[in-house]
C-alpha cells in the first residue's frame, strides 16, 4: 500500500543494458464496501395486544453476501439470522407490551461488516378492543409443499372478525416480503419464478387495530411443462338454480405426463380432488349442488403430475460424514381459466308438454297443437 515507482530494464548478448523511464503508481487498500438494507416493513402502523405482525427488510451487499439480517424494537434484538429469500428476509412478530415501537434491522456481510437501517419504522401496540380476526390461509393445488418452477398456485384467504363487519376487514397476502394482490373474494393465482424457498403471509386487520397473521412455507425446483386445463362445462355466467347439480366438466393435456390429480376449486377454496385415474382421455368431471357454490365466484380446474428430484442429506455419526440420496417428489400444475355462473335464488321454472294420448292414431299430414 502506498506509492511505488515501476521501471524496466534490458539487457542484450553484449551486455549492454537499458532502464526504462520511472512509472509512479499509488497502490491502496482494497475497500470493502458494507452491505446495504432498507426500512423494515409492516402491513399496518397500529397494532393491538395479542396480534402477530409481519415484518419484512430487504438486504444486499455488492462485493459479497449477506451472512445474516436481524431484527430489533427500540434497539432491542428481536431475532437474529431470520429467514430470507435471495434479498428480502421475513420475521413474524408478536409484540410484548403495550407502547411505541421503533423497528430497525442490520445485515451483516461475509467479512463482519455491519449496516443498519437509516429510518426506524414506527408501530404503536394497543390493548387488544374485542376480539382478534381470524384468518385462514391455503395454497390447495396439492397435498404437499413442493413445486416446479412456473406451477399455478391456487391460493385463498378467507378472514372472519367475530366481532365485527367482515366487509371491514383489511386482508393482505406477502409472498417472500411482496404483497400479492387478492381478489375480491380473497383468491390469487401464484406463478412462482424461480426454484427456491418462499415464505407466505396472510394478516387481516380489523377497523380498531387487532391483527392475526398466518404463514406458510413452500419450496420450487427446476421447471417443466405446465399441463393444460380447459373447462368445457359450464360456459361463463351460464345459469342455474337451487336444486341444480351443477357438472363442471373439463380437459386436461401434459402430453407424455402420467396425471397425479386434478382438482375443483371456487374462490380458491378446494371444492373435490380426484386421482388422475378418475378421467377418460384426458375428460374430467365434478358434480356440485348450486346449493353448496357461490354465485358469480369464478370455478377452476387444475390438475398436476410428479416430478421427482434426487436430494443429497448429509448425517453426521461420531464426526464422520455421511452421504446418501433420497428421491422427493416435486408437483407441477396448472390451472384452468376462471369460469363463473350464475345461481338464482329460486327453482327452476317447471314445463311440461300436452299432446294427443298415449297410442292416439294420427294421420301422416295432420295438424296437431303442442
Amino acid at each position: 500500500v502506498g506509492l511505488m515507482e515501476l521501471t524496466a530494464r534490458a539487457t542484450d548478448d553484449r551486455g549492454n543494458i537499458s532502464i526504462s523511464n520511472v512509472i509512479s503508481i499509488n497502490i491502496d487498500a482494497l475497500i470493502n464496501i458494507a452491505p446495504t438494507v432498507g426500512a423494515v416493513q409492516v402491513p399496518t402502523g397500529t397494532v393491538t395486544m395479542g396480534s402477530t405482525v409481519t415484518l419484512s427488510v430487504t438486504a444486499g451487499d455488492s462485493d459479497g453476501t449477506i451472512t445474516n439480517v436481524n431484527f430489533y424494537s427500540n434497539g432491542v434484538l428481536i431475532e437474529e439470522d431470520v429467514f430470507s429469500r435471495i434479498n428480502t428476509h421475513i420475521l413474524v412478530w408478536s409484540p410484548s407490551a403495550v407502547g411505541e415501537y421503533s423497528l430497525t434491522a442490520t445485515a451483516v456481510d461475509n467479512t463482519g461488516l455491519i449496516k443498519e437501517s437509516d429510518t426506524p419504522t414506527k408501530i404503536t401496540v394497543r390493548e387488544e378492543i374485542g376480539i382478534s380476526p381470524t384468518i385462514d390461509f391455503n395454497i390447495i393445488s396439492t397435498d404437499s409443499n413442493l413445486y416446479v418452477t412456473g406451477s399455478q398456485l391456487s391460493i385463498n384467504v378467507y378472514a372472519d372478525d367475530p366481532d365485527g363487519d367482515n366487509e371491514e376487514l383489511t386482508t393482505v397476502l406477502y409472498i417472500n416480503g411482496e404483497q400479492l394482490s387478492l381478489s375480491p373474494d380473497g383468491s390469487a393465482v401464484y406463478i412462482p419464478p424461480t426454484g427456491g424457498d418462499y415464505y407466505a403471509a396472510a394478516t387481516a386487520i380489523d377497523t380498531v387495530g387487532n391483527t392475526t397473521t398466518t404463514s406458510s412455507y413452500f419450496k420450487v425446483k427446476a421447471s417443466a411443462i405446465i399441463p393444460i386445463v380447459t373447462i368445457s362445462e359450464p360456459t361463463n355466467n351460464q345459469v342455474y338454480y337451487l336444486g341444480d347439480e351443477i357438472l363442471v366438466r373439463a380437459k386436461v393435456d401434459a402430453p407424455g405426463k402420467s396425471i397425479a390429480s386434478v382438482f375443483l376449486s371456487q374462490s380458491g377454496k378446494l371444492v373435490e380432488r380426484k386421482g388422475g385415474d378418475a378421467g377418460v382421455d384426458g375428460i374430467y368431471e365434478f358434480t356440485v349442488a348450486a346449493e353448496s357454490a357461490d354465485t358469480n365466484i369464478p370455478f377452476r380446474v387444475g390438475a398436476s403430475y410428479i416430478v421427482n428430484f434426487e436430494e443429497r442429506i448429509e448425517t453426521t455419526n461420531n464426526g464422520n460424514v455421511n452421504v446418501s440420496f433420497r428421491t422427493v417428489p416435486y408437483s407441477k400444475v396448472g390451472l384452468s381459466v376462471a369460469t363463473s355462473i350464475d345461481i338464482l335464488d329460486a327453482a327452476a321454472p317447471a314445463a311440461s308438454i300436452t299432446v294427443l294420448a298415449d297410442g292416439d292414431k294420427l294421420v301422416y299430414g295432420s295438424t296437431i297443437s303442442v
